[in-house]
């Protein structure tokens, strides 16, 4: 079998359309399009430091040595021509060096801050590589919201006149109403195609590569994730600002779940050196009653914070112990305790306050070294106010922070060192599980590749159908164990089709066939409309191996 190849041109010019590349001799040998098309008087053979100049971390001319000192860095840099407007360029830069190649490729794109900027530049969003259309839809959500409050204080200023305060409301209720067809359509439009790209980044890690190729694979997934994790914080605040946060009841195993996301958390740590621990206090309850989806969600955000201002050599550790409060009973109910502590870079007093709010970060200057939305701490002290708590927060600046909140819980009979409650059954693996026939109805083709390998290698076998028309007429055809339903679909959607599927099954008396939702939409009513029209489970896009395991263990372990 032949070794992969390392990056050509032309796929660094698709990744990074504004990449420079620079040989042994310092000189320009690559330029990406959108590059020329922003800077048309740069040639290639231009020497290094006439093309571009540092501007942060430091100033200065830029030279081989001052590049291959700031390589892990985020690196801002100015042309070292004059232009008719002053454009700065971020990014990060790669040292190329294999075989006979010695060469620095600089990954940058230009500061720009609103669409408006993209158009004085000559550019359109087309120029810019995928991560970076999430600028337009910042501008746009943003012209959303700004529409919904104009609405909202016309519905202010007329609340004495009924007529026109019904009118104001009506049109309140409009703009809330195309919001949230916004953000469902938007985050169908953005998980569409990165399920593509993070689900065959999967399938490439895990082809014959070398250990270069293996890290660039590695660089391009987590950057995916990092686009992902900002997608879901938009879409998560914007749900909270428009009071449509819901929390969900149920029983779970608390130390479960919380060795879970210590196990999630373990690999980024692994990656940049620190040590992570998980310190649960024996008298816990084992089972609590409560949402732990967004104890989960809460957890992550916290751990994931300390593991990004720790460097490496650093200790972040999460403690979990039960507390005793003025006037509370610990009957029925206990009020366990979440403290997140690390050894990292810490955060002035007077910037504490501050922390909690949405797009706000303890370094808000564009010079700062740490990525992110600032929507995270914002969104973590909502669900747990939500959920009866509040978070606080210690810090000593050079030393380190601890985030902690409180929160009550039901709980049921034992505690984490006893044998208590009714047994979990473990999930089947991919080879104790049997062969089972799949129909996949999807309309994409790169998700349907995508599905119907991941579902092969999980001991499945697969039939396609691009709609729901063809997944009903698949199932006159054959019979299956299980149909996986992308719910946007032309001709029948998913959830046509699944109504016509569960009505059949009625008039015939036939056994239920078990539907799997497929989708990218990640609002909850979507959710809720995939349950009501009678399907049994919900993946959301990006599609990874595990997910879709998971759901296979699930189905198994309820209909097999």
């Amino acid at each position: 079998m032949t070794e992969p190849a390392a990056l050509t041109i032309k796929e660094i010019s698709l990744l990074f359309p504004f990449a420079l590349l620079f040989n042994a001799a310092d000189e320009l040998c690559f330029l990406g399009p959108s590059f020329s098309k922003l800077f048309p008087e740069v040639k290639e053979g231009t020497p290094l430091e006439a093309v571009v100049r540092m501007y942060r971390p430091q100033a200065g001319p830029c030279t081989r040595s001052l590049l291959l000192s700031v390589q892990s860095e985020l690196v801002i840099l100015e042309p070292a021509f004059e232009v008719p407007k002053r454009i700065l360029l971020r990014g990060q830069i790669v040292h190329v060096n294999h075989g006979a190649r010695d060469d620095i490729l600089v990954c940058c794109t230009p500061w720009l801050t609103s669409a408006r900027a993209v158009l004085d530049a000559n550019l359109s969003f087309g120029d810019f590589a995928l991560h970076d259309p999430v600028l337009e839809f910042l501008q746009l959500m943003q012209a959303s919201e700004m529409s919904l409050q104009d609405a909202k204080d016309l519905a202010s200023k007329l609340k004495s006149k009924a007529q026109s305060a019904r009118a104001a409301q009506e049109t309140a209720v409009a703009a809330n109403r195309a919001k949230s067809n916004f953000l469902a359509t938007m985050s169908h439009e953005i998980r569409t195609p990165m399920n593509g790209v993070l689900g065959f980044l999967e399938l490439l890690s895990s082809s014959r590569l070398d250990t270069e190729q293996q890290e660039y694979v590695r660089v391009a997934f987590e950057s995916g994730r990092a686009l992902l994790d900002i997608v879901n914080d938009i879409l998560d605040y914007s749900k909270i600002e428009a009071d449509r946060l819901e929390l969900e009841t149920a029983v779970f195993e608390l130390t479960g779940l919380l060795k879970s996301v210590i196990q999630l958390m373990e690999e980024r740590a692994a990656l940049v050196g620190i040590q992570l621990k998980l310190d649960v206090a024996q008298e816990l309850p084992l089972s609590v009653q409560g949402d732990s989806a967004r104890l989960r969600q809460v957890l992550v955000n916290l751990l994931g914070n300390a593991l990004k201002f720790t460097p490496p050599g650093g200790r972040v550790k999460l403690k979990v112990g039960a507390v005793a409060l003025p006037g509370m009973s610990m009957t029925d109910q206990h009020w366990i305790e979440f403290a997140i502590r690390d050894t990292g870079v810490g955060i002035n007093e007077e910037r504490i306050p501050d922390l909690f709010e949405p797009f706000t970060q303890a370094d808000a200057s564009t010079t700062r070294r740490y990525g992110g939305t600032g929507l995270g701490l914002a969104i973590s002290q909502r669900l747990v106010v939500a959920m009866g708590g509040d978070i606080k927060c210690t810090s000593v600046v050079g030393e380190g922070s601890t985030f902690s909140f409180v929160l009550p819980f039901l709980s049921f009979k034992g505690t984490q060192g006893e044998e208590s409650g009714p047994a979990i059954t473990p999930s089947p693996s991919t080879a104790q599980r049997p062969f089972l026939r799949v129909l996949l109805a999807e309309d994409n083709l790169v998700n349907q590749k995508l599905a119907f390998r991941l579902l092969s290698d999980l001991n499945c076998e697969v039939d396609l159908a691009n709609n729901g028309r063809e997944a009903l007429e698949c199932l006159q055809m054959k019979s299956f164990d299980l149909l996986f339903m992308d719910v946007q679909m032309p001709i029948m959607d998913g959830f046509e089709a699944t109504e016509a599927i569960r009505r059949i099954e009625r008039e015939d008396s036939k056994p239920r066939l078990p539907i799997i939702a497929l989708t990218a939409d990640a609002v909850p009513t979507q959710r809720e409309k995939s349950i009501a029209v009678g399907m049994d489970g919900y993946v959301t896009k990006p599609i990874l191996r595990r997910d879709l395991e998971a759901a296979l263990n699930r189905i198994y372990l309820r209909f097999f």
